[in-house]
Order: structure tokens, then C-alpha cells, then sequence
């Protein structure tokens, strides 16, 4: 029976194989934009090696990752979204703290030339 919607032409699909450098381009683009909401990937299944090399890889690009072996003996990376930085608030500045400072090193050198001991305010 012919099908005018298949094309006899074409080759078969072929399944898709990623490296693991594209699967962990994908993983740092969704996990690195905070308003995507990814928060955590996980590669299901992957053989030995690919599994190795996408967690190595992850790990030297600063990805928090796991890997697990699942029920079928495949293994599992589970890429996280990197932590974000939490900047520490600074301190209060005291105006006059900079100018105290100064005044007591110059005082200490001026107290240095003359033989005056101290010179701390």
C-alpha cells in the first residue's frame, strides 16, 4: 500500500547521540538563568563512560552534580543550579574613621622625627 505521506527517498532516522560537552552546554544555560526556574537536571540512563565524562566535565565548570545508579544499572547525573553568591553587606562607614586613622599615622611619624613617643590619638 502506498502512503503519499511517506517519502521512500529518505534515509531511516538514526538515533541522536549528544556528547557530553553539548549535554552540559544545555545544562549551564538552563541552569544559569535564574528566571527560567531551573533549579536541578537529571540525565537518565547514560552508560558508564558518558556518565563519568558529563560529571567530570560539570564539576570543572563549578556545577553542583551527584551521580546514582539506577534500578536498570544505567547511571543518573543530577546537574544543580550553581548557588547563588550571597555578597556580605558592608559595614557601616564611620566618616571620621579614615581621617582618625591618617592623623594617628601622621602623628606617629611627625612623634618618630622628634623623639616624642606615642602618637596615637
Amino acid at each position: 500500500m502506498d502512503s503519499t505521506w511517506a517519502d521512500e527517498s529518505r534515509p531511516p532516522l538514526q538515533p541522536v547521540t549528544e556528547a557530553p560537552e553539548d549535554r552540559l552546554a544545555l545544562a549551564q544555560s538552563l541552569l544559569g538563568d535564574p528566571a527560567s526556574g531551573v533549579t536541578r537536571l537529571c540525565v537518565v540512563g547514560l552508560p558508564e563512560r558518558e556518565a563519568i565524562l558529563l560529571l567530570v566535565a560539570a564539576r570543572r565548570q563549578g556545577l553542583p552534580c551527584s551521580l546514582a545508579r539506577g534500578p536498570s544499572g544505567g547511571l543518573t547525573v543530577t546537574l544543580a543550579a550553581p548557588e547563588p553568591l550571597t555578597w556580605v553587606q558592608p559595614r557601616p562607614r564611620r566618616p571620621w574613621a579614615g581621617l582618625r586613622r591618617a592623623a594617628a599615622v601622621l602623628l606617629s611619624i611627625l612623634g618618630a622625627g622628634r623623639g616624642i613617643p606615642g602618637g596615637s590619638l
